[in-house]
């Protein structure tokens, strides 16, 4: 089967669903699937290497849109060669011109809105995605073979938006084999005077407000000096400055850590030094770096808002909140004075993403799934708005 992958971009700095989307390419390639991946060239430097895979990328005209004409005149040739096209996330010129290129080539495509559906989502710049939508996403999704939600809790906080295509709930997952064991890794934090003989809560993603890291320093001001906070990730440089001035107007900077954008090796080595994960997000419609976390045996402490959260709770792997700065600090409090605790949270943690999280077990999964698009048993909607 030839499959065509269409992102926006594949910078690292746009987080979950490019890291999403090499892991499975680099996956189903390894399964026989034929892979090819187009994007823009937004905020990489050269093209990244996937296993497997065929990777092209295209200059970005236009950044806040991801415009790309020579994207759109490639997807015109691409297209009619694929028989299936994946598209990743909404709101973009790679989405408009990937979908309205399976449409008039009559190739089925898939859409994975990657949580752009829901309420929170849907509420920021309301008034020019309503615009958007009547204009152009709503036919784009309608199009479509079906949408692929990552858990039921993104499924059907999407419904509202009122698309008609199929539905499709599939998990993402990760390579275990980066995060098997901590061998060799537990070198990065100890870099930091901050982390010296401390235990390592750890906030791990892009810095921007959906995901309230400024409710994690506030929450952190209760905790015991014998415990650091480390903000593994980068953001908006304005905001960033902002976090650390709160930092430093708290008193908090001899146990605060900024490490910026890690490698993935360094993630990996960020987790095995840790001692819980923390995500405390307004809106999350997957949460893949609790997966890696827990893949590590970290416990996780996350907001009822990750979508996650339920499967979290039933496994006994961490904590679930409706967020709040006291209801945090005693999640904090609760499994950093416990490592006992910990522990056992940590290994249910393991088990549950080694049982349902990996790509090594979900690919067969996604071939089916593409394959009874390709086929016809998800039936193609040509709808006219």
């Amino acid at each position: 089967m030839k499959v065509l992958f269409v992102i926006p971009d594949l910078a690292s700095e746009s987080g979950g669903p490019v890291s999403a989307l090499k892991g499975m390419a680099a996956e189903l390639a390894r399964h026989g699937v034929d892979v090819r991946i187009l994007s823009t060239d937004f905020g990489i430097s050269e093209t990244p290497k996937i296993e497997g895979c065929e990777v092209e990328v295209f200059p970005c005209r236009f950044k806040l849109w991801r415009w790309s004409p020579s994207l759109g005149r490639a997807l015109a040739r691409y297209v009619k060669k694929a028989d299936l096209v994946h598209i990743d996330t909404l709101w973009l010129y790679p989405t408009l011109a990937a979908s309205r290129a399976a449409y008039r080539s009559k190739v089925p495509y898939i859409v994975r809105p990657c949580g752009m559906l829901d309420a929170w989502s849907l509420g920021q710049s309301s008034l020019r995605k309503r615009l958007y939508s009547f204009l152009i996403e709503r036919t784009s999704l309608n199009r479509a073979s079906a949408l692929w939600f990552t858990t039921d809790e993104e499924r059907q906080r999407s419904q509202k938006f009122g698309y008609r295509c199929e539905e499709k709930v599939l998990p993402l997952g990760i390579d275990s084999r980066s995060f098997e064991n901590g061998t060799g890794r537990e070198s990065l934090l100890q870099a930091y005077d901050q982390a010296k003989g401390r235990k390592a809560a750890l906030f791990l993603g892009r810095l921007h407000p959906k995901k309230r890291p400024d409710l994690l320093i506030r929450a952190f001001t209760n905790l015991d000096s014998d415990i650091c906070l480390v903000f593994a990730g980068d953001g908006p440089t304005d905001y960033v400055a902002q976090l650390k001035l709160e930092v430093d107007e708290l008193g908090l900077s001899d146990r605060v850590i900024f490490t910026g954008h890690l490698s993935s090796e360094d993630v990996a080595s960020v987790f095995f030094e840790s001692h819980v994960f923390i995500l405390p997000s307004r809106s999350e419609n997957f949460g893949r770096a609790a997966i890696e976390a827990m893949a590590c045996g970290l416990p996780v402490i996350v907001s009822n808002e990750v979508n996650l959260s339920r499967l979290i709770r039933e496994a006994g792997a961490g904590i679930v909140l409706d967020m709040s700065e006291e209801r945090l600090s005693d999640a904090m409090n609760e499994l950093l004075s416990d490592e006992e605790k910990r522990s056992q949270m940590g290994r249910r943690g393991r088990e549950l993403v080694h049982r349902n999280y990996t790509w090594s077990v979900i690919a067969s999964d996604v071939i089916e799934f593409y394959s009874a698009v390709h086929e016809k048993r998800f039936a193609t909607k040509y709808f006219e708005g």
